[in-house]
């Protein structure tokens, strides 16, 4: 079996996936994987490592982002500027360069070092999704960064919510992510060439 039709399981093995991804998985193909899947950290991370479009993972881990920022006090604007910035880049409607990028995730980063732990999460959430679009530019998107973008847009939600929250989250975030990056394009990827 190729990496399109084969067994989710063995895939996500070959591509190092974590050990409870793999477990999940299991009597899955790929396809019933990518659509079947309630973790959006998850599905940022094998879109990254299979090679999706660095732009559309930008902006769905900007999405996935953006669902913590319900945490983050109202007269707190870096966590948001810092996703917007990072969106800008990434679907080009505005002229954004790197260091506009950099300089608000840098500012989201400082907001999260004095904010209640809510807010904090939001913040490094933000902070994570314009780390996406600074590492996607340089064509260096590491599966890492748009995973931290949901998983820690996850951990905002769980502190009002508890772990109903922090699946919730994950739900929401992961169809944000197929929303941007369906299963046709991940599909494409995969015929194109296994760089992973």
């Amino acid at each position: 079996m190729d990496s399109v039709t084969g067994v989710a399981e063995e895939v996500l093995k070959r591509m190092g996936a974590c050990t409870a991804g793999r477990v999940w998985a299991r009597g899955k193909t790929l396809q019933q994987a990518w659509k079947e899947c309630t973790r959006g950290d998850w599905l940022l991370w094998l879109a990254a490592r299979v090679g999706v479009d660095q732009q559309l993972l930008v902006i769905a881990a900007c999405d996935c982002a953006r669902l913590a920022l319900g945490y983050v006090p109202l007269d707190e604007e870096r966590p948001r500027a810092a996703i917007e910035k990072a969106h800008a880049w990434a679907d080009g409607t505005k002229y954004v360069t790197l260091s506009q990028v950099r300089s608000a995730a840098d500012d989201a980063e400082t907001a999260s070092l004095f904010a209640p732990y809510g807010a904090s999460l939001a913040s490094a959430a933000a902070m994570q999704a314009a780390s996406a679009a600074r590492a996607a530019a340089f064509s260096a998107l590491e599966s890492a960064a748009a995973y931290q973008a949901a998983h820690t847009a996850a951990l905002a939600a769980e502190i009002p919510y508890g772990t109903t929250g922090w699946a919730r989250t994950q739900a929401t975030a992961a169809a944000l992510v197929r929303t941007h990056i369906p299963w046709a394009t991940v599909r494409q990827t995969l015929l194109e060439g296994e760089a992973w």
